[in-house]
Parts: structure tokens; C-alpha cells; sequence
């Protein structure tokens, strides 16, 4: 795992300015190389945006999209697409797994610490219901979290802070009221909203928000924190009932903002989990697709509960076009 540093984006999603707002937006980001290679290629890379290595005195955060490109068993290629309204940079967090990592195990060479939970839904308060994001490029279209605290400092076994890193997925569960909420407010159910970390500690981090849908949008994001340690783990960091299981879907879905951007797939586990999972979610290239095929779609884990859930994906992209969205689940 790691994080790759940013690049620039133009005020329309782009590259280099491109002379046209309908010519190719995912960019090239970086070459990334495994510190150690998998056993084939049968891997899996998840990303979220970060502003790590930007100063956000100077530089706008841009909200972009991921893309894993070319996945080998020693490295990938890291592509991009901005959906902001502004120019600005982005860098972005990465994990990447083996996809059946019981059958080639290999000894760890450090301890891992984890993090998982649900991040509270940011709230108005003097409203009852969450605070609601306006469409794509209207005022109000970004929001900020109060400072996230983990649940206990990530730090080794003598108490040295680690450096976490952060990886965000928009996602609702069984118990969230997205449809009562919707009757009463008019909000739709889901919205196509990039979740991006703002700043990371040993013992927090801190998220916004952006909403490039074309209705309002009240999203809500859970998170998995890992930092590498040299230290045998304390029993308190161990979770030593961690479950992990993926998979990926092909969707194939029209420009973003146009009859037939979304896709639905409804997703079960091959054996449940105790307690609803968190499920991360990035769009990655299948092995015989082009760099000019790429598409910037963006997942959402909906209606996760122990059994199961349903991708909701959501094309980001000026062309029509499909992708493999690969997913992730963590839990007990």
C-alpha cells in the first residue's frame, strides 16, 4: 500500500487543457511499483483521493476518480478523471490484494493495524435531518466533516504513532432511513458523491465531500485505516476474527448525466458475515482494454447488510463505455 503524489487537473476534468470538453478526461497518474510481487496477476488495487502533498492555502483540492490500469503482479498504472468544476490537484491513497490470498499466503513482513468503522452522517444541526449537497457545480456542492477521530490512536506496541492510510467508500446500510428520508425531502435515495481524505494522523483524519450528481445529494462514507508496524501487534490492535472477501462486476453505462449513467447489481457473499461489512469499491481495467477505453465510473456500496449488498455504480465519464468495478469487503 501507499499513496501517489498529485497531478494537476483543468477546470473541466483534464490533463493539459485539452482543446475540446468532450475529448478523453481520465489521465495518466503514475506508475506504481509493488514493494514485493504477487504470484500472478490476479490482483486487485483500491484508491481514494487524498490532498497528501498538496497545500490547500494555494491549490484546490480536485474531487477525482481512480482508475487502476494495466494490474500486474508487480505494479499497475494509476489513471485519473477529475469531476470538479474548478482546476486543481489531487493525490491518491492505494491498497492493493491478491484475490485468493489463502492459496499463495505469504509471511507477513510487518504487523498490520486496521481501523475500521462507519463515519457519522454530517449534520445540520439546526435541522433534524443530514445536511444535503446541491447538484453538480452549484453553490453547495462540497461539504467538510468535523475532525474524525479512530476509535484508539493508531500506534505500535511502545507507542510510537504510525502513519495511517486512509481509504473511503460511500456506502449505506440496511439500518440507514435513505427512503423514509427521500418521501419527506425529495433527496434521492443514493447520489454520486467522491468522498476525499483532507489531512491524516496517527489518531484521526479529516473527509469532505462533493457531489457531481445532477440532483441533490446527502451521502454517507465508512473508511479502513491500515498502517504497516514493526512491532508485534498489542492484543487490543488484533482483530483475529477479520473476514475478507471480493469480487468484481462488469457494467457497461452511458455518459454521466445522461439516461442510463447508473448500474445496479445486487451482490451476495458466499457466506455471511456477522455484522454488515465495509465494502471498498474501484473501477479497474479488464487485461485486454485499452488505455483509450477507460471510463471514470464511481462505486457505491448500497444497502450492505451481512448477506450481501448492491453495487451502485455511476458513470463520471463524457462517453459511454464500460468497466470492471472490483470490490472489497471487511468485516466479522
Amino acid at each position: 500500500m501507499g499513496f501517489v503524489t498529485k497531478t494537476k487537473f483543468s477546470s473541466l476534468g483534464f490533463y493539459n487543457a485539452w482543446p475540446s470538453p468532450f475529448q478523453r478526461a481520465t489521465v495518466p497518474f503514475a506508475t506504481v511499483q509493488f514493494p514485493a510481487p504477487f504470484p500472478d496477476d490476479d490482483v486487485q488495487v483500491f484508491v481514494t483521493p487524498t490532498s497528501e502533498s498538496l497545500d490547500l492555502n494555494v491549490e484546490h483540492h480536485a474531487a477525482a476518480i481512480g482508475v487502476a490500469h494495466n494490474v500486474k503482479k508487480d505494479g499497475s498504472e494509476r489513471w485519473a478523471r477529475s469531476t470538479d468544476c474548478a482546476a486543481g490537484s489531487c493525490s491518491f491513497n492505494w491498497f492493493a490484494v491478491h484475490r485468493k490470498p489463502l492459496a499463495h499466503a505469504r509471511p507477513p513482513s510487518q504487523t498490520v493495524e486496521i481501523r475500521l468503522a462507519r463515519v457519522q452522517p454530517l449534520h445540520n444541526f439546526s435541522a433534524a435531518f443530514p445536511v444535503v449537497l446541491a447538484p453538480d457545480c452549484q453553490p453547495g456542492d462540497t461539504a467538510v466533516w468535523p475532525t474524525i477521530p479512530f476509535g484508539r490512536p493508531m500506534e505500535d506496541a511502545n507507542h510510537k504513532p504510525l502513519s495511517p492510510l486512509v481509504f473511503i467508500t460511500q456506502a449505506t446500510t440496511e439500518y440507514d432511513p435513505v427512503f423514509s428520508l427521500s418521501i419527506w425531502t425529495g433527496i434521492p435515495p443514493i447520489c454520486a458523491c467522491v468522498g476525499m481524505l483532507r489531512g491524516t494522523n496517527g489518531k484521526q483524519f479529516d473527509l469532505a465531500a462533493r457531489n457531481f450528481d445532477v440532483t441533490l445529494g446527502s451521502p454517507k462514507y465508512k473508511y479502513v485505516a491500515l498502517a504497516g508496524s514493526d512491532t508485534p501487534p498489542t492484543a487490543a490492535s488484533q482483530i483475529d476474527d477479520l473476514k475478507v472477501t471480493s469480487g468484481d462486476m462488469l457494467f457497461d453505462l452511458q455518459p454521466g448525466g445522461q439516461q442510463g449513467d447508473w448500474g445496479l447489481i445486487p451482490i451476495y457473499f458466499d457466506s455471511p458475515f456477522l455484522t454488515p461489512p465495509i465494502v471498498m469499491m474501484t473501477a479497474q481495467s479488464r487485461s485486454t482494454q485499452l488505455d483509450t477505453d477507460l471510463r471514470a465510473f464511481h462505486g457505491i456500496a448500497n444497502h450492505v447488510d451481512q448477506y450481501g449488498f448492491t453495487m451502485a455504480v455511476r458513470s463520471a465519464d463524457p462517453e459511454s463505455g464500460s468497466m470492471m468495478m472490483t470490490w472489497l469487503a471487511f468485516g466479522r
